[in-house]
């Protein structure tokens, strides 16, 4: 216990710490002159701030430092500006040595910010139940996945999908793949692909993943507004050589 009060001590608070474990140890009836022997018979030994040696310090001789800022004063000569953390007792000083030097100036700034003093106290939402999104949800049962775009929750966008799906109501391309083929949708391993707040961004993002995917249920008429600039574009950047002949073809009719 004595050791721990020293190693956490600075080297000028020691003994005080030393004695306010006396009256703690007193308050709770240990005999005093058992204290005294194990708290005041031995050495007292703080290693904490020790200097380390020449062969423990790194070797910052050859590693520059870069000014923060620099600027030209009323004579044309280059100030450079450079901020130094503030540590009570040694920054002031240094900044002092450097005084002598008309052209280097030295700035004090905080290490700790307060973004470093809180946790983070807002729960990341779950997949769920975010909104404006792109979302592809995969079929169990083949290959093929459905893109879409809702402005809703993801959850309230997939129970919408559930119920067309249960009824038979063919909204969409993902109803009609369930009803047609009686496949099964993986509605718990929805992804989130993209998001937009805007309306229009979120159906172009919606066709341009469409466009990009190879299996896909949706339908053609998806992506019918998408420009074929945007697809040769599109195709260049994912190397699709032969749907970008297709492109061109198109672009020359």
């Amino acid at each position: 216990m004595k050791s721990r009060a020293v190693k956490l001590s600075h080297s000028d608070y020691v003994e005080e710490s030393v004695a306010l474990l006396k009256n703690i140890l007193i308050d709770n009836s240990y005999p005093e002159k058992i204290i005294n022997r194990f708290l005041f018979h031995t050495a007292i030994v703080n290693n904490n701030n020790q200097r380390p040696t020449a062969q423990q310090l790194p070797n910052i001789t050859n590693t520059p430092l870069e000014p923060n800022r620099v600027t030209e004063d009323q004579n044309g000569q280059l100030v450079s500006y450079f901020s130094l953390p503030y540590i009570d007792n040694l920054t002031y000083k240094l900044a002092n040595v450097f005084r002598q030097h008309n052209n280097i100036k030295i700035a004090n700034k905080q290490v700790k910010a307060l973004s470093k003093l809180y946790s983070r106290t807002k729960t990341p939402l779950q997949i769920m139940e975010n909104w404006n999104v792109v979302y592809r949800l995969q079929c169990r049962d083949c290959d093929l996945s459905y893109i879409g775009q809702t402005s809703r929750n993801l959850k309230g966008r997939i129970t919408s999908h559930k119920s067309d799906c249960r009824r038979g109501v063919l909204s969409c391309a993902l109803s009609e793949h369930v009803n047609n083929l009686d496949h099964r949708i993986d509605w718990d391993g929805a992804e989130i692909l993209d998001r937009a707040d805007s309306f229009c961004k979120r159906t172009f993002l919606e066709m341009v993943h469409i466009n990009s995917q190879v299996n896909t249920m949706n339908k053609r008429s998806d992506t019918q507004s998408l420009s074929v600039i945007y697809g040769y574009i599109l195709d260049l950047y994912s190397g699709k050589y032969g749907s970008l002949r297709q492109v061109a073809t198109q672009g020359s009719q």
